[in-house]
């Protein structure tokens, strides 16, 4: 890339580190909407202790890393299972059970799941691996690395859009 063919911000060093916390605050996003997502998804227990099995399910998953909610959330979320769950057999109590569960095609799923994976590759690489690569005293480098999280937010973006629209059925 030639360096006169770009238009240099003010402060480059600044733009960077802008765009480094945006996408940082994008990636915080996806992960607090997807626990919001799975605590509330399933949701089931005897009337009395429903709200504690929901905070318990919502507490259980505070320390799970993103591998692990994006696998949740499509084993529990776009599982083509339609089974309910089941309850007590000897029912002493009501008993309440309430899931969230979105039905698409395989095609979807598969494009949906590649989508998911691409934006944990791109959290890692921002947040293990840009390190080696700022270098705030080159400018060619900091149009690089400038250029590198613009087509990140790009690439991340529709996963934001899809667990934000999901999430929007919680509110």
């Amino acid at each position: 890339m030639d360096l006169e063919q770009h238009i240099t911000p003010p402060n480059p060093k600044d733009e960077v580190l802008r765009k480094i916390g945006r996408n940082l605050l994008i990636f915080q996003q996806i992960e607090g909407l997807l626990k919001m997502i799975l605590g509330n998804s399933q949701v089931q227990g005897y009337a009395r202790e429903l709200t504690i099995n929901k905070e318990q399910r919502i507490s259980g998953m505070q320390k799970d890393m993103l591998g692990q909610l994006i696998q949740q959330y499509f084993d529990e979320i776009f599982s083509g299972s339609d089974e309910e769950p089941q309850g007590p057999v000897d029912l002493t109590e009501p008993w309440l059970s309430c899931s969230f569960k979105i039905t698409v095609d395989a095609t979807f799923v598969k494009n949906q799941l590649k989508a998911f994976e691409t934006m944990r590759e791109e959290r890692n690489r921002l947040v293990h691996h840009f390190f080696p690569y700022w270098q705030p005293n080159s400018p060619e480098n900091l149009i690089l690395a400038s250029d590198n999280l613009d087509k990140q937010r790009e690439k991340i973006l529709p996963v934001w859009e899809q667990v934000w629209y999901d999430g929007d059925f919680f509110h």
